[in-house]
C-alpha cells in the first residue's frame, strides 16, 4: 500500500477510535473579577510603532514594524460581545443620556507586532541514486543514521548535485498591554493584563537553514502556531469531520471543503489575522463569560438514552432517562447529568451527578461533572 495512503489510514482510525460520543458547551464565568460593571467602552487601540516587544526563547527584544491594533480590537469586540457580560456603548452617552460611570468600564490596549516575511532560495543538495549502486555502501550511511550525514557523504563523493529551492519564511509576535478602567476615577479594575501570541513556518528550502537568528527561530517555534504535530492534526481532522456533519453550510463557510495545500505559504494577513484571535480570546476569558468546549464519552446504561444524546435529541433522551424506573443505574444517572447539562439546565445536572455521587462514591465521571459546573 502506498505509505501516504498508509497513514491516512492510520490517522483515520485514530481519529474515529478517539472521537468522542457528545460535544457539550458550557458557559464560564470571566478569569478575574470585574465588580459593578454593566457598560463597557472601548477606546481606540494604540500601535505603539518602534517600540520593544519581548523575544520568546531568549533575551533581547523585537522592534514593532506593522500596526493591527484596528484588527485585534474587532476581534476583541466581538469576542466580549458573544459572551454577553456587558453593554458595550461608542461613548459616555446614550441616546443623548449620560451613563452611570461608576458601573462603566473603559477597556485600553498597547499594541506592539514584530512581522518578518522573508523569501529567498536555498541551495539544496540531493543525493543521486537513479542505479542501485550509485552511490557505494549506501547501507553503512543510512545506519549512520541522519539525512545531513548521508548528504554530506554523497557530497564528498560526488554523487548529487546542488539545485536552488525557494523558500518563503516567516515569524509574527503579538503583544499587547490591556488596561481596564473604571470610568468614572480612572481606577484600575483588574492590573494589566500582557498577553503574547507567536507564529512561525518556513515553506519550501532546506530546513535546517533560517535567515532569522537561530535562538528566536527555537522560541518561535516552541510558542508558535506553525507546523501541527500529528495528535494535533488528528484533532483537528475529528473536530472537521464533526462540523461537517453537524453543520455542512458551516463547514463550507469556513472553506474547509476546499482543497488546501500545506506548501503554500500564508499571506502577512492571514497570519496577523491568527495571532489576534489568539490573544483576543485568552484575554476575553479573562473579563466576559466565555464558553468552553467539552468532548465526553457517555457512560454504559440505556442504548436508547445514548444514542439520543449522540444525535444531540438532548431533551427526547431525558424524558427515556426520566421516565425509568428508579432509583437509576449510576451509567444512566451520569447520561441524564450530561443531557441536561447540554440544554443549559446546570442546578438539574448538579444535582444528578450530586445524586450520582452518593450513589457510587468511587465513579470519577460524577466527579468530573460536578467539576465543569
Amino acid at each position: 500500500m502506498n505509505p501516504r495512503w498508509t497513514l491516512l489510514l492510520l490517522v483515520g482510525l485514530f481519529v474515529s477510535s478517539c472521537t468522542p460520543d457528545v460535544k457539550i458547551f458550557a458557559t464560564k464565568a470571566p478569569e478575574l473579577p470585574v465588580d459593578q460593571v454593566k457598560t463597557l467602552i472601548f477606546e481606540p487601540f494604540v500601535d505603539q510603532m518602534g517600540a520593544q516587544l519581548a523575544v520568546p526563547g531568549r533575551s533581547g527584544s523585537l522592534i514593532s514594524n506593522q500596526g493591527v491594533a484596528q484588527l485585534l480590537q474587532a476581534e476583541v469586540l466581538k469576542g466580549i460581545a458573544a459572551g454577553g457580560s456587558y453593554r458595550i456603548v461608542p461613548g459616555t452617552q446614550v441616546q443623548g443620556k449620560p451613563l452611570d460611570l461608576r458601573t462603566t468600564a473603559i477597556l485600553k490596549a498597547k499594541v506592539r507586532y514584530f512581522e518578518v516575511n522573508q523569501p529567498g532560495a536555498d541551495q539544496v543538495f540531493f543525493v543521486l541514486l537513479a542505479k542501485k549502486k550509485g552511490l557505494e555502501g549506501l547501507g553503512d550511511l543510512a545506519v549512520m543514521g541522519t539525512a545531513a550525514a548521508i548528504e554530506r557523504a554523497a557530497e564528498s563523493s560526488g554523487k548529487g548535485f546542488r539545485l536552488p529551492v525557494p523558500f518563503v519564511e516567516t515569524a509574527g509576535a503579538l503583544e499587547v498591554d490591556f488596561d481596564l478602567v473604571r470610568a468614572s476615577d480612572q481606577s484600575q479594575l483588574i492590573p494589566t493584563q500582557r498577553v503574547t501570541a507567536y507564529w512561525y513556518n518556513k515553506w519550501g528550502g532546506h530546513p535546517d537553514r533560517s535567515t532569522i537568528n537561530a535562538q528566536m527561530v527555537e522560541g518561535f517555534k516552541a510558542k508558535g502556531t506553525g507546523k501541527l504535530g500529528v495528535l494535533d492534526q488528528a484533532d483537528l481532522i475529528s473536530k472537521r469531520l464533526q462540523l461537517k456533519r453537524d453543520d455542512p453550510d458551516a463547514f463550507e463557510a469556513a472553506g474547509y471543503h476546499l482543497k488546501q495545500d500545506p506548501m503554500v505559504p500564508l499571506n502577512p494577513l492571514a497570519i496577523r489575522s491568527r495571532l489576534a484571535q489568539q490573544v483576543s480570546q485568552k484575554f476575553t476569558k479573562k473579563i466576559a463569560r466565555h464558553e468552553v468546549e467539552f468532548q465526553l464519552n457517555l457512560a454504559s446504561g440505556d442504548g436508547a438514552a445514548a444514542n439520543l444524546i449522540r444525535g444531540g435529541a438532548f431533551e427526547a433522551a431525558i424524558n427515556r432517562l426520566e421516565s425509568l424506573p428508579t432509583p437509576l443505574e449510576s451509567g444512566d444517572l451520569y447520561n441524564l447529568g450530561v443531557a441536561y447539562e447540554a440544554i443549559g439546565e446546570r442546578t438539574q445536572a448538579k444535582r444528578k451527578f450530586q445524586q450520582g455521587q452518593k450513589q457510587d462514591p468511587g465513579n470519577g465521571l460524577f466527579k468530573d461533572g460536578l467539576k465543569r459546573l
